[in-house]
């Protein structure tokens, strides 16, 4: 005998010999979004993929698209933060400008409960909410 539980909530109880019984199993579920603190750069922490910047939950840098590479100022054991970066260069940061409204961020803490697949936040917006 065996137990399976489905999507909603239902378990199946399982004969080896292939017959099923239905039991609604009622329980109350959490949804547990846990507080996020991030340093104010909104490159910390995530990966780039084409137009998508997804969170890595480490301290990737979302700028260095050729490798997986952690943050030079977390490196030099300095606070990441946008504004004293080595990677906030003016020609950085004319790209950056150019695609605000193009790259959809991911981040985890803004992503709605119960959803599989939601369309992300803008750059311009992750870059304003992240700053303050």
């Amino acid at each position: 005998m065996f137990y399976i539980l489905s999507n909603n909530n239902n378990i199946f109880k399982g004969l080896n010999y292939g017959v099923f019984m239905w039991f609604p199993l009622k329980r109350k579920r959490k949804e547990i979004r846990p507080y996020v603190s991030r340093p104010a750069c909104p490159f910390y922490g995530f990966t780039a993929i084409l137009r998508f910047m997804r969170d890595s939950g480490d301290n990737q840098c979302a700028l260095k698209i050729e490798l997986y590479d952690p943050c030079e100022m977390e490196l030099a054991g300095d606070k990441p933060i946008w504004v004293g970066c080595p990677l906030n260069t003016e020609e950085n940061r004319k790209e950056i400008e150019g695609n605000l409204e193009k790259i959809r961020v991911f981040p985890r803490e803004h992503r709605p409960p119960k959803t599989r697949s939601w369309p992300g936040i803008s750059l311009r917006d992750w870059m304003i909410y992240s700053q303050q």
